[in-house]
């Protein structure tokens, strides 16, 4: 009784600095690709300055890296503490990095994407100059926007995603 409570705290204790490793990384990531996508701000220096719209872009950026990857660190954490056998769960640990790997690609591509398409869709206004600037409605819009396409996404997204984990148990099965 005492050992099975042990490996539990172990495992919810290997699942917790997993979830932090995973979403930090997610986040770097993100964010790095998001500072190239940006031009014309300096983000961190705009944050340092009180710069709320900015704080705002960035915060709704965040959640939409989390709406994208949060199904695959879920998946990662699920694997951990599953009671699998170790062939089994070793290449079901290796697909779902994989499949956290593409999903980070998908996230990246997706933010890019939308922040183009909500820039095509108001061509009266500069939104980098606007948040820049600390304009705090063009920054509710343009996040608001972004999560928009980030929910609407997520459903497609995670359909990839059951058709790809469809093929990789049949490929663990064959293996």
């Amino acid at each position: 009784m005492y050992q099975d409570l042990i490996v539990f705290l172990v495992l919810s204790f290997v699942q917790i600095v997993a979830a932090i490793i995973l979403t930090a990384t997610a986040l770097y990531s993100g964010l790095r690709v998001l500072d190239r996508m940006t031009t014309g701000i300096e983000e961190w220096k705009e944050i340092k300055k009180g710069n709320v719209a900015v704080g705002i872009f960035y915060s709704a950026a965040i959640i939409c890296f989390i709406i994208f990857l949060l199904p695959r660190i879920e998946d990662i954490l699920f694997l951990i503490s599953a009671n699998y056998p170790i062939k089994i769960t070793i290449l079901g640990l290796v697909f779902a990095l994989i499949n956290y790997i593409i999903a980070l690609g998908f996230g990246t591509l997706i933010l890019y994407l939308s922040i183009n398409l909500v820039d095509k869709l108001t061509t009266d206004i500069d939104e980098m100059g606007a948040l820049k600037k600390g304009n705090i409605a063009v920054a509710l819009i343009f996040s608001l926007m972004l999560l928009a396409v980030a929910v609407a996404v997520s459903f497609p997204l995670e359909s990839l995603f059951m058709s790809l984990k469809g093929i990789e148990a049949a490929m663990i099965r064959v293996i």
